[in-house]
């Protein structure tokens, strides 16, 4: 049994007093700000006595000292209160219930953030709403009396309240944020979510002190900072090391403590996240797919949430990224600075986040190996923080520098430089275990099957819970790409499994249900465990179990890979031409479409008619975004397999698809990605991939979704400038978005124009960064092997790095008339 103690009790009693003193009606005296200061002769140094006691009689009559000044510049009126002295708080403490001037005081001193209780008040209201209950003693003041709190300061040597009051007569409310306003639009005052562990009070003493908030403070900052990292291991699934934690903490303390406490001698409770201090530059370097630019998502994923849950402020963080290849210090000035009344600079987008007190993360990626360039471009990037900080100065510390490279920092450069290390194989083995258990439980969730009452016989719906036991460690890689291609290409494979075992009937099913309608045994919980399946190579299969009921219903899932990463079904790989895939395809199983596209590709081997079969179905269902096939070979057996693959489009995606053929050898073939000047930035390649799923289009294709595929020949210096839009999901730079839903790259990667391909560097790095560990990497336990991926000073290549799927086409022989054969 559980014992609640008497401070409980006490404040659960107050909490209800406080309650119903919030409902009750005139509980505070109207007051006229314009005429307190009108009426002191024109003369804002002075005030009105008769409206200045009614204004200050608001905290008289519960036992507050107060008294009311005016700004002669700004003509802001400020009410000073002081801090209770122990007297006064234990006076409140016996008579908190009972009169209505006790429930006055309940919600004045609970407004002020001073109640004795008030920690205890906010953690037993918090369980009934999300809105902090002294933000509705706030709102409740602004009503009545008119009068409408803008700003609180505590200062603490002097045990002073500073409340900024403004008329709110009007009773105005933003339309966009839904937040209300005073009479000239200022936003009224709130209190952050953890404002009331910021009291500065001590319940022993009874005392307001410095001490006892700067222990508050640190305790605070601690919170944050762990929950910070927190989120990002479990939410991102991103595993951080110590050197990273350290680095990133020690500017992250600093930054997120200065917003809550600016000065030594004064606390800000507000529900605004505004630092006063500057989080620095970061510089992040390391071989690629080390998960660089991955950290930097994280961390503005879980710092706005930080800002948004602990904090309470509606604000949000913003990622402006600034792709560095191919750019010299002229050309980055260009697009740095603002040129005109309305450009795409750099500047004039971090100015438009900044102005409305976001902060923003400035994203420098794949950063130059030149020492002169690194320094010229740092200066550049520099002077663009500043020029902001000029225009905003209480706004001067929301930017934050975050440089990504594949080089070591020039030594002019004063930043917090970390070497980001690959992950271990068993830290790679859990990443994949969560990542994949995430991703099945999550994006639209995988099972939401029917079940019938066993006694009712009523049938109603099943949301199964899905937890993944991965016994099949997946190949070592230091490219955390690839470790993204084997949860996405499993998750895919069990995900249609299950939907496929789901839609049909089972005999030892409870009740009968429509033909189309799922029926399953009850099991809200499902285990998966997955296995090497001892056969050798890279095979693994998946089973399920479950506590709550028996899963004989559903039969082993045996999946393939050639390379260890990319992974299909079995099932697809055995279908014949004629066959009716399994669950291969998203769209329509018994579509005669699909057997004639199986028809036009059933002269590939049958590992390659599985991978481009589970590539296009990934493509259709979403799974990818977009989806990416290298053809690898001769040219001309590259040409003939990339004609099949377009035949196959056709057949499929009749009147729903758009295709696109390009070639990409040299630097002058850039204008075909994204057009010319003329109609930068939505021009070529960029247009075609808008126009296919741009949402404002959504009326124009009748809601139906349509496909583009582009079939590009790719050479060693042209490779590079597709390799942003080969990256998962939406690619975003500072001037553009582009969303790849629908998409898929056929690239020709032929011997005769890549004859250096594989040892050209990602991100044009064709230097090494040495490991700083001295023993190399554990090989994959699945098959005994290891994975060779890394040609050229331990850097992949730009195509294969991001391909799901790699044909060899030379092991396709072409007769005279050029029909590939096995």
């Amino acid at each position: 049994m559980e014992i609640t103690s008497p401070c409980t009790i006490k404040a659960m009693e107050a909490l209800s007093s406080l309650r119903c003193a919030l409902d009750e009606p005139d509980l505070f005296p109207r007051v006229n700000l314009t005429a307190l200061l009108e009426e002191g002769g024109g003369n804002y140094g002075s005030l009105a006595p008769s409206h200045t006691s009614k204004l200050t009689s608001i905290f008289t009559d519960v036992g507050l000292s107060a008294s009311v000044g005016v700004n002669p510049g700004t003509q802001a009126i400020t009410v000073s209160v002081k801090l209770p002295t122990p007297a006064e708080i234990q006076f409140l403490s016996a008579n908190q219930v009972g009169t209505s001037r006790s429930q006055l005081a309940l919600v004045v001193w609970t407004l002020l953030g001073i109640h004795p209780q008030q920690e205890q008040l906010e953690t037993l209201h918090a369980t009934n709403s999300d809105i902090p209950v002294a933000n509705s003693c706030l709102l409740k003041l602004s009503e009545e009396s008119h009068i409408a709190v803008t700003e609180k300061r505590v200062h603490f040597p002097l045990q002073t309240i500073i409340l900024t009051v403004e008329s709110s007569r009007r009773r105005i409310t933003n339309r966009a944020t839904g937040e209300k306003c005073t009479d000239s639009r200022t936003p009224l005052f709130s209190y952050s979510s953890l404002y009331h562990n910021l009291s500065g009070f001590d319940p022993s003493t009874s005392t307001f002190s410095k001490q006892t908030l700067d222990c508050q403070v640190d305790k605070v900052s601690s919170v944050l900072l762990s929950n910070f990292w927190s989120y990002i291991t479990v939410h991102c699934n991103y595993i951080p090391f110590d050197e990273l934690q350290e680095v990133v903490s020690v500017a992250l303390e600093t930054y997120v403590r200065s917003s809550i406490y600016p000065k030594q001698n004064t606390v800000k409770h507000g529900a605004v996240f505004q630092p006063c201090a500057s989080f620095g530059s970061l510089y992040l370097y390391g071989t690629a797919g080390s998960g660089k630019s991955a950290f930097v998502t994280a961390m503005r994923e879980a710092l706005q949430t930080q800002i948004v849950e602990r904090i309470g402020a509606r604000q949000t963080v913003q990622v402006v990224k600034l792709p560095l290849n191919a750019m010299s210090p002229v050309s980055l000035e260009k697009e740095l600075f603002v040129r005109g009344i309305s450009d795409y600079s750099v500047e004039r987008l971090i100015e438009q986040h900044v102005a409305k007190n976001r902060v923003v993360i400035l994203h420098a990626e794949e950063y130059p190996s030149d020492p002169d360039h690194q320094d010229a471009f740092f200066h550049l990037l520099q002077d663009v923080q500043r020029k902001i900080a000029s225009r905003y100065r209480e706004y001067k510390h929301n930017i934050i520098l975050v440089v990504t490279s594949n080089y070591l920092p020039a030594p002019t450069i004063d930043v917090r430089m970390v070497e980001m290390i690959p992950l271990q194989a068993a830290q790679q083995q859990h990443v994949c275990q969560q990542k994949l258990c995430s991703a099945l439980n999550t994006a639209g969730g995988v099972l939401e099957a029917q079940h019938v009452d066993e006694h009712t016989g009523m049938m109603s719906a099943l949301q199964v819970t899905i937890d993944v036991q991965l016994h099949a460690r997946p190949p070592y890689t230091q490219d955390n790409r690839r470790l993204e291609r084997w949860v996405t290409s499993v998750q895919y494979a069990i995900t249609m499994w299950l939907r496929r075992a789901f839609r049909l009937r089972h005999t030892n099913t409870v009740g009968v249900g429509a033909d189309n309608v799922a029926v399953v045994p009850v099991c809200e919980c499902l285990t998966i465990d997955i296995f090497p399946d001892g056969a050798g190579g890279f095979g693994m299969t998946a089973s399920v179990r479950s506590a709550e009921c028996s899963t004989d219903w559903l039969s082993p899932l045996h999946m393939t890979s050639a390379d260890g990463f990319f992974y299909y079904s079995s099932v697809c790989a055995t279908q014949g031409s004629d066959a009716i895939p399994e669950y291969c395809f998203g769209n329509d199983e018994s579509s005669r479409s699909i057997v004639n596209a199986r028809a036009s590709w059933s002269t590939l081997p049958e590992a390659s008619r599985s991978m481009l079969e589970t590539v296009l179905s990934m493509v259709e269902t979403n799974f990818l975004k977009p989806g990416v096939l290298v053809l690898r070979g001769a040219l001309r057996h590259c040409n003939a397999v990339s004609a099949i693959i377009s035949t196959a489009v056709d057949i499929l995606y009749a009147g729903r698809s758009a295709k696109r053929s390009l070639t990409v050898l040299t630097d002058a073939d850039q204008e075909h990605i994204i057009g010319t000047a003329w109609d930068y930035p939505r021009g070529g390649l960029l247009k075609f991939i808008d126009d296919i799923n741009n949402p404002a289009g959504a009326a124009r294709r009748q809601h139906h979704q349509h496909y583009g595929f582009i079939f590009a020949t790719v050479s060693a210096v042209g490779q590079f400038h597709l390799r942003e839009l080969l990256e998962g999901n939406a690619s975003a730079t500072h001037r553009q978005l582009v969303r790849k839903d629908g998409i898929m790259f056929v690239l020709t990667v032929a011997h005769e124009h890549n004859e250096s391909l594989d040892a050209q560097g990602d991100d044009d790095n064709d230097s090494c960064i040495a490991s700083r560990e001295s023993t190399p990497p554990p090989p994959s336990i699945v098959s005994g092997t290891t994975v060779s991926e890394h040609i050229g000073c331990g850097v992949t290549s730009t195509i294969l790095s991001r391909a799901h799927a790699v044909i060899d086409c030379d092991s396709i022989i072409l007769p005279h008339d050029g029909t590939p054969v096995q």
